[in-house]
């Protein structure tokens, strides 16, 4: 059975063993921290004289403080201050089932290695029952205790922990190796079944309501659970084969209708193409499918009609456009239209785009920008001015002004809109309403 070792330190060490663990809290959900702890050379000398005398059968009672190793032990492998021993220690809370210790490797990963020897434990703080089973059908059942060391063969006993209400803060599980080295030992690996265990017959590992969340699975439950995940893997990716073969149906149709229409639309004598966006188009539709221009101005049977702009708007380009004809040749240059373009655009731009609105403005490729080359270029197509005509009216207070008469002058080209500027006031342009 278990041998237990009382008041292994007093409740000054155990504080002092517990800030270590402020750093370590178990997060929500968590079961186990492990981290590691630097216990003081003469406690790791004190366990290691107990283990030494539990294996070799003498009272574990007597033994002292001295600073030498237990005899034919191994001597601690302290840190370069030669003050302290690094040890596994563990925070844990609720409950585990009936299980043997497994190991962990040089990276402190827990390995599915059955430990051979004896295990310790030395409880700081905390509370519930390590229960112990040598298979003689007597239960040891062990208070957590501060300041008790707990030790047991791993190869003929076999144990769990009922939980109390506080989380468990201890140094191991443990086990020394034969080269004098402390090793972590644990239940990660710990399965149902195994080592003659029937499980079965410890319900009350799980008692606490949250032991049940690490309740091992039977290896039947654990064969059912893998047929059922290989059923619903097979199921989806069947779900999936099938979603794939019905998008590339679909895509078929819809590439099928679309050929078979285009093909109806070739056969209509009637139908027309686009010259823009190449679009084929039934005979009945008056625009484009797509970019929807009329068919008459894309097929050339009716000429667009000039954008028409007021004879002030017409000043304000001939004004933007004369101050950036600083040579007054009448046409701009390159560096003239960036100006011009920089002006027109309005806000911070980079060098290449002015040079990329220079060039679509300039339309013949001269190297020269024309007045007209600009305003069609801020119209977006053709223009013409155009003026409202006016007539002059005498008011009540013997004031003249200008009034509508319902008529316009049309220029149909700027060398005359020019012409209209030079001869046409203000107060023809803009009328007073009385």
């Amino acid at each position: 059975m278990a041998t237990i070792v009382d008041n292994v330190l007093d409740e000054l060490s155990i504080s002092q063993l517990l800030r270590q663990f402020e750093g370590s809290a178990l997060e929500p959900g968590a079961r186990t921290v492990l981290p590691f702890i630097d216990v003081p050379c003469k406690l790791d000398r004190r366990i290691r004289q107990i283990l030494h005398r539990q294996l070799s059968g003498t009272d574990h009672t007597d033994t002292d403080d001295t600073d030498s190793a237990a005899p034919g032990q191994p001597e601690p492998s302290p840190r370069e201050n030669g003050q302290t021993v690094r040890m596994p220690g563990r925070l844990a809370r609720g409950s585990s089932a009936m299980h043997v210790d497994t190991g962990f490797d040089q990276n402190d990963s827990p390995v599915d290695l059955k430990l051979s020897g004896l295990v310790c434990v030395l409880y700081l703080d905390g509370d519930g029952h390590l229960v112990i089973d040598d298979g003689s059908g007597v239960e040891q059942s062990i208070p957590v205790t501060r300041g008790r060391l707990v030790l047991w063969p791993n190869d003929t006993c076999i144990h769990r922990l009922d939980a109390g209400n506080n989380t468990r803060a201890m140094i191991g599980p443990m086990n020394l190796s034969s080269d004098g080295v402390w090793n972590r030992a644990g239940d990660q690996y710990a399965v149902a079944g195994e080592y003659g265990v029937d499980w079965s017959q410890h319900p009350e590992a799980c008692s606490d309501g949250m032991g049940s969340m690490y309740t091992p699975e039977t290896p039947a439950e654990k064969a059912k659970k893998a047929k059922e995940e290989a059923a619903e893997a097979e199921a989806a990716k069947k779900a999936e084969e099938q979603e794939q073969a019905e998008r590339k149906k679909a895509r078929e149709t819809a590439l099928s209708n679309k050929q078979q229409k285009k093909k109806e639309l070739e056969l209509d004598p009637g139908s027309w193409k686009c010259k823009l966006c190449s679009q084929l188009n039934p005979a009945a539709n008056a625009k484009c499918r797509c970019c929807a221009r009329p068919k008459d101005v894309i097929l050339g049977q009716e000429k667009p009609k000039p954008t028409e702009i007021p004879l002030q708007h017409f000043r304000v380009y001939v004004s933007d456009f004369n101050q950036c004809d600083v040579t007054d040749t009448g046409s701009l240059n390159k560096e003239e239209a960036l100006t011009l373009a920089k002006h027109q655009l309005g806000r911070h731009v980079t060098p290449e785009e002015c040079e990329a609105w220079v060039e679509e403005m300039d339309a013949d490729h001269d190297g020269l920008v024309t007045l007209d080359e600009y305003i069609e270029m801020v119209v977006k197509d053709k223009f013409q001015v155009y003026k409202a005509n006016v007539s002059e009216k005498v008011y009540d207070d013997n004031s003249v002004g200008c009034v509508p008469d319902g008529s316009f002058t049309v220029y149909e080209n700027s060398t005359d809109a020019l012409a209209a500027l030079d001869e046409t006031s203000i107060a023809t342009e803009y009328y007073q309403s009385g």
